[in-house]
């Protein structure tokens, strides 16, 4: 009589599936046992098997699920930050996301220790024979739109030292274009009663008019709040960072993602003598055009589509301010530093 095949079907084919079957069976055969007695079982069984504890796991499941809605560089310190982790967790922590390296999730970035970065590796195809080659009407003081195309998703960067008319030259801009855009303006540093003693210096703008402009108070996570899609500007005054500059790239990467068709002009603070701002060249990167103001001097920094054949970049102008809102250009647009 021969031997019936033994039916391997049923067998558990992960160590995670053998630890549920263990479950079951120990909540089977063991009605009796609190919860408390059920884990300590089941982690001595997971570890027999090479399995991280229950909490381990469920922390290592934590961690993925943050990091999978995660996009560019972190640090481990936003990890206990964000999902609230406690500190004596930090070798915990550490190991799970050096675990987490070797199935392809994050990898090592930057040369400061504890900095990774989610590997995106999702790819949107480019429907180029579809496209729209709009170009946005919207209006730049000095007539900074005669010398440059702007179109559907592109940011517009506005650095400035102290003083230098930065809030100001942002304020023309919603004036200028109220009329045919939403403009959601999102103001980190003066309060409702500063604000409108502002606008009420505007002479050729009436201050009921100002209904048309959507005005917050907000000074971080501007990705969060970014009014997307075509006929929206979104204006920042300003994008504040006090330590770790380089970061500045990464915000706004954050808000050029979540444009999807509107424009986005960003206010930085720039050290004096330089053209770029806090942050450095990195805050270039998603800029179609990159503008420098300081001490009454306009600069075209960078502008990557420019009407005409002439190149924009490296134009300047000098300008005054007259009752904190009026920009008057002064002279001519010049290449001369």
């Amino acid at each position: 009589m021969s031997e019936k095949p033994l039916d391997r079907s049923s067998y558990p084919k992960t160590a995670e599936e053998s630890s549920r079957n263990f479950e079951d069976h120990l909540r089977l055969v063991c009605p009796h046992w609190n919860e408390k007695q059920i884990i300590v079982a089941l982690d001595d069984h997971r570890k027999m098997i090479g399995l991280p504890s229950i909490a381990d796991s469920n922390l290592t499941q934590t961690i993925r699920n943050w990091i999978e809605i995660t996009s560019g560089e972190f640090f481990t310190r936003d990890v206990f930050e964000e999902l609230d982790i406690p500190k004596d967790k930090k070798a915990q922590v550490s190991t799970i996301l050096t675990r987490l390296i070797p199935e392809g999730l994050i990898e090592r970035s930057g040369k400061r220790t504890g900095c990774f970065r989610r590997i995106e590796n999702e790819l949107t195809k480019m429907d180029i024979f579809n496209a729209m080659t709009d170009i946005v009407d919207i209006k730049l003081p000095f007539g900074i739109h005669n010398l440059v195309n702007l179109m559907p998703g592109n940011v517009i960067v506005v650095t400035g030292s102290k003083d230098a008319a930065k809030t100001g030259f942002l304020l023309n801009v919603a004036a200028d274009n109220m009329d045919k855009f939403k403009i959601h303006y999102f103001n980190s540093e003066m309060a409702e009663g500063e604000l409108r003693r502002r606008l009420e210096l505007f002479e050729d703008v009436p201050f009921a008019d100002w209904k048309a402009v959507n005005f917050y108070e907000r000074d971080q996570n501007f990705h969060d709040v970014i009014v997307p899609g075509k006929g929206n500007i979104n204006i920042i005054d300003y994008l504040e960072v006090y330590e770790d500059f380089w970061i500045t790239r990464k915000y706004i990467a954050q808000i050029w993602r979540k444009l999807k068709g509107a424009i986005a002009l960003i206010g930085l603070q720039k050290p004096m003598g330089r053209d770029m701002g806090l942050g450095g060249e990195g805050t270039i990167e998603k800029a179609r055009l990159y503008l420098s103001l300081e001490a009454g001097k306009l600069k075209i920094v960078s502008a990557k589509n420019w009407k005409g054949l002439e190149n924009p970049k490296g134009k300047t102008l000098t300008y005054k301010i007259v009752k904190a809102c009026k920009i008057i250009q002064v002279d001519d647009w010049s290449t001369l530093d």
